[in-house]
This record gives structure tokens, C-alpha cells and sequence, in this order.
């Protein structure tokens, strides 16, 4: 697939206007058209129902924009309906799903499905800095609980369905009000929301049930309004712009309260990338390179020490799915050359893919293995570009300098993350995917795809060394 070229100046922003109907038609016949479905629900049935939802979204979201490839909204339903008949066991027995539904019984009545909310809270506060762990899990709360709310019975698919369809709403919130507020440009709203919805790691990670969405959606919020203050200057879009942003950070915080660290991470790298950070940006610019390089080290080593101090060690210095094995978990929490590995495991794991045998995981649905093999390729795409093109990402496009940042800084929450899993990775792509729109931002694809199949290589030659 050819990406589009960017073109637009830095320090700009140009909105595509929708026509005269306007966005709120767009909204408007949205909102009848579920309501339609959600009237007819015990006529239509659970699939149909949450089919037609997903459907009038990803029509929603084409409506917005133009180009040929806004048509890979569509695709969305069609692979949720195809794909669901692939599980080759329950969707509610596949990785975490168990956990999620234990929680949802614990915190809301069956029989009225009435939420606990004190015991709701309570138990947040108790498990604040556990990042998640044994808390609340808010962003599968209500996932599992709509479906009962229109259903009497509810089978286990349906769980799939619903968190499907929450996918493409999180997608349409997002940019929605990044078109009212005016702060990205459409063109990386497009690319930002296609890679939500349709591209290869977030089909491949609702392979069971996850918690990220929401997460996801708080860290769209707040980006778009972060970037509408460098572009707007008036009392009230500024109050509107913060609302966006403690809209975000409320849902992060809700989700993983230790990714604030991240974000605050992201406002240091922003303001230094733009040469805008006090002293450090000045003396920066004024050493030599080897001295630059010693300073980025330190920066990242600092970081990564914060990091793991607020992560519990049982978390941080943690395996996971088959990408990280014990042997190599003393070198991944080194400094530096840790990060290196977690990114390398992250981005590849599970790993290796020949003689693949970890089909529970996906539910012995062997669409979700072709996903991530492309889902992998994408990722080291990306992080191969980062490193070849730094310069010419933080020179050139404002807007995608800013956006990169912010996954750069997401991609270092894997310092206080458990070693090898692919989920860990998801929130920062659909950000950095935005340096794969412009030839000089970005490495050749088939440097990504060589790397992969080195590794592969590699791999199994280690296993049969063994």
C-alpha cells in the first residue's frame, strides 16, 4: 500500500472542511443509526447488533475523510465477523479474559447488573501504584457489561464483538474531537485512526479481551490538546484545549496510572526536540557530538531507574509470552542496552514464528499469527526509521516532530514493563506511525522486513544449537 505524502508547512494547521452538512450531520446520523440497532437488539441478536454498531462506525469514520484509503474503515466488521468463527476455543478462556470477567463479578450484582461503585473505588485506590494489576480494570468494565445490558444471555463471542465495537468508538471520540479542536491536521488523524482500528496490532491484540483501549483514547485526548497549545493562543480554545487534556490524563490515570511518568517525559523531549528547554537545550546544541550522545545516555538511564522504581520489581523485572527468556533477564534491565532488548522482545514477541506453538494465546485462531507477523514487521519499521531518521523527524514536519516524541516517550514506558509482550507496544505505534507518511522520515521497508527474517534466522538457529 502507497502512503500518502504530507506537504503541508511546519508550525501550520489546515483542516479539509466536510461540506456544508458539517461534521455534526456526520455525527447525528451516526448516533440514529445506532440507536436503531440498539432498539431492535432482541430482534436483531447479539452478533447482528454489535456487527451493525461496528459497521455504522467504520462508515462514520469514512465519512470524515478522503482518499482511497479511508476505505479500510470498512474492512473492520467484515474481519471481526469472519475472524470470530476462526477460535478454536471460548473467547472468554483465551489469555487475561478470565481475570477481566472474575472482575466484572466482583464488582457489579448479576442479577441487577448494578455497579459497586464504593467497592469499586476503594479497591482502585488500594491498587493505585500497582499500574492495573489485581485493581479495577475499568477499561474491560463496561466492554463486558453492555452486552448483558441488551442480553439475556450472552455468549462468550459476543465478549469479541463488544470489544470490537468499543475499538472503533474509542477511534471516532478520538477523531472527532480532533476535528473540532483543529489541532492535528486530518492527514494525521487519518493515519492515527486507521492504525487504531484496522492495522495489525490492534486487530491482532483484541485476539482477547485488554484493558488499552480506553488508555488509548486518554492518550489521543491529550495529545490533541497539547498540540493545539502550540498553535492556539486565545483565552477560550485554551480552556477548552485543557479540558482535553485532563479529559486524557483522567482516562490514563484510570488505566495506568504509572504511564503519567511517560507523559511527563514527553513534555521534557517535546520542548527539548524544539529547542525550547532551558539551559539544557543551549548546552546541548553547543556540545560535541560524543558529548550529545553521553547526555541522551544519562537522560535515558535516569529515566529508566524512575522507571523502575515506580513499577513493583516482581512486574518490571518480569517474562513474559514467550519472547523473553530467564537467561536474558539480567541484560534487559540493564541500563541503556536494556531498553534495546525490551523494544527488540516487544516488538517481535511471540518469537520465533516457525514451529510456532504458543496457539492458545490466540486461541488457536491462526489469523491472529499472520496479523502479528505484520503487526512485527510495522513495529520494526517504525523503530528503524527513529533510529536512521532522528534528524530529519525532529527538523522537519512540526506536527509529526511532536507526534513522534510521543511515541518515543510511550516506547520508554517499557522500562517499567513486564519483557516480551507485543500489547505493551500497541499504545505507542498508532503515534509513531506518522513517520512512515514522508520518504525522508522513514527507512526502506524491506530494511524492516530483511531484519525481521535475520532474527527469524537467528532464531532458529539457536534452537537447534541448543
Amino acid at each position: 500500500m502507497q502512503l500518502p505524502e504530507t506537504t503541508t508547512a511546519p508550525h501550520k494547521v489546515q483542516q479539509k472542511r466536510l461540506g456544508k452538512p458539517g461534521i455534526w450531520f456526520h455525527i447525528l446520523s451516526a448516533f440514529f443509526g445506532i440507536y436503531f440497532i440498539y432498539l431492535f437488539a432482541p430482534l436483531l441478536g447479539p452478533t447482528a447488533t454489535f456487527i451493525g454498531f461496528d459497521t455504522i462506525l467504520a462508515f462514520y469514520l469514512f465519512s470524515l475523510f478522503n482518499g482511497k484509503i479511508r476505505y479500510l474503515f470498512l474492512l473492520h466488521p467484515l474481519f471481526v465477523f469472519v475472524s470470530s468463527f476462526l477460535f478454536g476455543m471460548p473467547y472468554d478462556q483465551i489469555g487475561s479474559s478470565y481475570t477481566y470477567l472474575f472482575n466484572v463479578n466482583k464488582f457489579i450484582d448479576p442479577d441487577t447488573l448494578v455497579i459497586n461503585t464504593p467497592l469499586l473505588i476503594a479497591t482502585f485506590i488500594t491498587n493505585l501504584w500497582s499500574m492495573g494489576r489485581g485493581g479495577v480494570y475499568l477499561g474491560t468494565l463496561y466492554i463486558i457489561l453492555f452486552p448483558r445490558y441488551l442480553f439475556d444471555e450472552v455468549p462468550a463471542i459476543v465478549n469479541y464483538y463488544s470489544l470490537s465495537t468499543f475499538t472503533m468508538l474509542y477511534a471516532t471520540i478520538g477523531v472527532t474531537a480532533g476535528i473540532m479542536l483543529g489541532s492535528i491536521r486530518k492527514e494525521l488523524l487519518l493515519v492515527i485512526a486507521l492504525y487504531t482500528t484496522v492495522a495489525p496490532t490492534f486487530l491482532e491484540i483484541n485476539s482477547s479481551l485488554h484493558r488499552y483501549g480506553l488508555m488509548v483514547l486518554g492518550l489521543w485526548l491529550f495529545i490533541e490538546g497539547y498540540m493545539g497549545f502550540l498553535h492556539f493562543f486565545s483565552v477560550k480554545r485554551k480552556i477548552i484545549l485543557l479540558m482535553t487534556i485532563v479529559t486524557g490524563l483522567a482516562l490514563v490515570f484510570v488505566s495506568k496510572p504509572a504511564l503519567l511518568l511517560s507523559m511527563a517525559l514527553f513534555m521534557i523531549l517535546e520542548r527539548f526536540s524544539a529547542n525550547q528547554l532551558p539551559f539544557i537545550s543551549k548546552l546541548f546544541v553547543k556540545s560535541k557530538r560524543h558529548y550529545q550522545i553521553l547526555l541522551l545516555l544519562a537522560g535515558l538511564v535516569l529515566f529508566q531507574l524512575t522507571g523502575q522504581l515506580v513499577g513493583p520489581g516482581e512486574y518490571t523485572k518480569g517474562a513474559s509470552q514467550g519472547g523473553a527468556g530467564g537467561q536474558f533477564l539480567g541484560i534487559a534491565n540493564l541500563p541503556a542496552i536494556g531498553i534495546i532488548l525490551r523494544l527488540l522482545y516487544a516488538a517481535l514477541s511471540p518469537f520465533p514464528w516457525l514451529g510456532f506453538d504458543q496457539w492458545d494465546i490466540y486461541g488457536y485462531n491462526g489469523l491472529f499469527l499472520v496479523l502479528h507477523l505484520f503487526s512485527s514487521l510495522l513495529a520494526i519499521w517504525m523503530l528503524m526509521s527513529l533510529i536512521r531518521r532522528l534528524p530529519a523527524i525532529v527538523n522537519d514536519d512540526d506536527e509529526i516532530r511532536v507526534l513522534a516524541m510521543f511515541g518515543i516517550s510511550l516506547l520508554l514506558s517499557l522500562t517499567f514493563s513486564a519483557i516480551g509482550f507485543h500489547v505493551y507496544l500497541a499504545p505507542a505505534l498508532p503515534f509513531l506511525s506518522v513517520v512512515l507518511l514522508r520518504r525522508r522520515t522513514r527507512t526502506p521497508w524491506h530494511h524492516a522486513a530483511g531484519f525481521v527474517i535475520f532474527m527469524e534466522v537467528l532464531a532458529q538457529i539457536s534452537r537447534f544449537a541448543k
